[in-house]
């Protein structure tokens, strides 16, 4: 995640006119940056009790999350790469498209757009 984020000297960032839905669009949260070089990132993640704790017998569990499907649709086809930083530091998928549907579970994912 910190290479995605490591950037250059400060710049005027320019906006990148997205429209993002998903079925229950009250647990989908996103931020959108954009690096000096003019890619975007957008970060998608779902609000949710992830975790679960019993005070009575001091153990917790992982709680299971539904799988949301997610469409981020920009106004002109770009290079999209998805990034799952909690699984891998690389790509888990490229594309070039102007619609992009994802399915978005209990990690967070950061497409870099441009």
């Amino acid at each position: 995640m910190l290479d995605l984020l490591r950037d250059g000297p400060g710049h005027i960032p320019t906006g990148l006119r997205k429209r993002v839905t998903a079925p229950r669009v009250d647990t989908l949260r996103s931020a959108l940056m954009q690096r000096s070089d003019g890619k975007h990132l957008l970060f998608l993640w779902q609000a949710l009790k992830l975790y679960e704790w019993d005070r009575l017998t001091l153990s917790g569990r992982y709680l299971q999350i539904a799988p949301l499907s997610v469409s981020v649709t920009l106004d002109q086809s770009l290079p999209i790469s998805v990034y799952e930083p909690s699984i891998r530091d690389t790509p888990v998928k490229r594309v070039i498209a102007q619609t992009l549907t994802q399915t978005l579970g209990a990690g967070m994912q950061v497409l870099q757009i441009g």
